[in-house]
């Protein structure tokens, strides 16, 4: 069994294709190519990049780094500058008063006066090394402080003893800086402790923040021995390190590096960011590749489809003609005899007026079905489902009787009533009526079954013929579509009567699938949704 129409032979088909086809797969292998040598290009281009992003980063972190420790070094520098006097002030004004005049100076800078939690100047006396602690613009005696215990007794020995400048010792907060005679040598030593609260919180933070230009890095300043100053406590090898605090004392040229300012990028290292943005990269890139692959996919399958729409429309439109050519040539041949008085005799003359009202009636129903297909809705009104199917059976009568159909008829009394349009539904019956008596005739059979299934109304068409094609099944519903039984058997029709059958079922809601069954032949099923009381 076979649906659809039109002109044009199957082997022409086959040879329109394979062209096409051949083109086509053509241009996508192109096109393939192209895209695989973008993509090499591409991957050696982001890896390029990458590098050369990464040694770019690096430099500019190292730069930015290097700048925080010099801010670190001259806010240190600056505020012990100004509170060591030199050896003429000490002789000019006397050492407690040059003291206090530069405690009082150092008050009204516009530097961080924070920075220091604790002001001490250490001085020879009898009995060893003597305290004086600058508190609120005086210098006052008092007992040596634990925290520069170690101090005072390298200074005492080294008094005794000779040797080398005091060590200050790298797990210690606080800095040294000797005053200088001309000829005794160091006379005495002012000592700064940081306030560690401020400096962690505030001071350090400030300083990053204002120099290291992006939100990408984390940061921690440790001391020698691993513990964290301030900052993330983090692990693993920095992306960039450098020793801050103090970068040299005062009076003692290059001292020993105290704290370090290590940098991380946020992923866990700086190459780690890199590779993830190259590979984001490859992505974004892959993924427009993919898409003008895709792009011409889609290019080549919308060439496919027009060329073969075309061809379909050229069928379709030989199909009507040659549909409206035969009856139109009975008609004017009929017409013609009676005109010319060659018919004699009372039946004669009824027998050539049938002619003319058959094949009248026939181009009726071919106009109506062209006319259904361009305008294809559902009204809103209650279907009485028997009612239609009885007008369906028959409109669809001559076919049937045609075919020499018998038709078994079982429709359930009491169907619910179907929302749509009575008009629309007769025709989507009628053309499956007349669809099994056309191709499935040669059974003599036609049986039509209507019941409830759940909230549906489902209806059954079935015939006693050869059945559908397994191949073709897939595109009965197809518009213009005729299988190749069809056409070798020159069966009337122009392909658009099944799928006016699935337009009119799918505006109502419903669905319609075909199929053969076991014992030879077709059926169609129909279903809708009732209006249930």
């Amino acid at each position: 069994m076979g649906f659809t129409g039109g002109g044009g032979t199957g082997y022409a088909r086959y040879r329109m294709l394979r062209g096409m086809n051949r083109s086509g797969w053509l241009f996508l292998g192109a096109l393939g190519v192209v895209s695989l040598a973008l993509a090499v290009l591409q991957y050696r281009w982001t890896g390029e990049m990458s590098r050369a992003e990464g040694e770019r980063v690096r430099a500019e972190l190292g730069l930015q780094v290097q700048q925080v420790a010099e801010a670190v070094a001259a806010d240190l520098r600056s505020g012990m500058r100004l509170l060591l006097p030199r050896a003429e002030e000490l002789d000019a004004l006397g050492w407690q008063v040059a003291h206090e005049q530069r405690y009082r100076d150092w008050l009204q800078q516009d530097g961080d006066v924070r920075l220091f939690g604790r002001i001490g100047v250490a001085r020879p006396g009898k009995s060893g090394v003597d305290y004086f602690a600058l508190r609120e613009g005086k210098v006052v005696a008092e007992a040596w402080p634990a925290v520069w215990e170690g101090f005072r007794r390298a200074v005492e020995a080294r008094l005794k003893e000779g040797g080398p400048p005091p060590f200050t010792g790298a797990e210690v907060n606080w800095m040294e800086a000797p005053v200088f005679g001309e000829e005794d040598g160091e006379r005495e030593w002012l000592l700064l402790d940081l306030d560690m609260g401020y400096v962690a919180k505030e001071w350090l933070p400030g300083l990053v923040k204002a120099r290291l230009r992006t939100e990408a890095f984390v940061w921690r300043v440790v001391r020698a021995d691993g513990s964290v100053v301030s900052g993330a406590g983090l692990a693993g090898k920095p992306d960039a390190e450098i020793g801050v605090f103090p970068l040299h004392s005062l009076g003692r040229g290059e001292r020993e590096t105290r704290w370090t300012l290590q940098v991380w990028h946020r992923d866990g290292s700086l190459e780690a960011a890199v590779a993830g943005a190259r590979w984001r990269n490859l992505a974004i890139s892959g993924l427009l590749l993919l898409l003008i692959v895709a792009a011409g996919v889609a290019l080549v399958e919308y060439n496919r489809r027009a060329r073969e729409t075309m061809a379909v429309e050229r069928r379709f439109f030989a199909s009507v003609s040659h549909e409206l050519r035969t009856p139109l040539t009975a008609i004017r041949a009929a017409g013609q005899s009676l005109a010319d008085g060659v018919v004699q005799g009372e039946e004669a003359r009824r027998q050539y007026a049938g002619i003319i009202v058959r094949q009248a009636d026939g181009l009726t129903d071919l106009v109506d079905q062209v006319l259904h297909f361009s305008a294809v809705g559902a009204g809103t009104g209650e279907v009485v489902l028997g009612t239609v199917l009885e007008s369906a059976r028959e409109a669809a009568s001559g076919d049937i009787r045609a075919a020499g159909c018998e038709v078994a008829w079982d429709v359930a009394a009491g169907l619910p009533v179907v929302r749509g349009d009575a008009a629309a539904l007769r025709r989507l019956f009628q053309n499956l009526l007349s669809n099994a008596a056309r191709h499935g005739g040669s059974g003599k059979f036609i049986g039509v079954r209507a019941g409830v299934e759940g909230k549906f109304v489902v209806v059954t068409v079935r015939d006693k013929g050869p059945g559908l094609d397994v191949a073709e099944m897939g595109r009965v519903f197809d518009p213009f579509f005729r299988g190749e039984a069809a056409r070798g058997k020159q069966t009337r029709g122009v392909g658009i009567g099944l799928s006016l059958v699935r337009e009119i079922a799918e505006a109502h809601g419903g669905t319609v699938v075909a199929g053969n069954v076991g014992d030879g032949g077709a059926v169609f099923t129909v279903r809708l949704p009732g209006v249930m009381g």
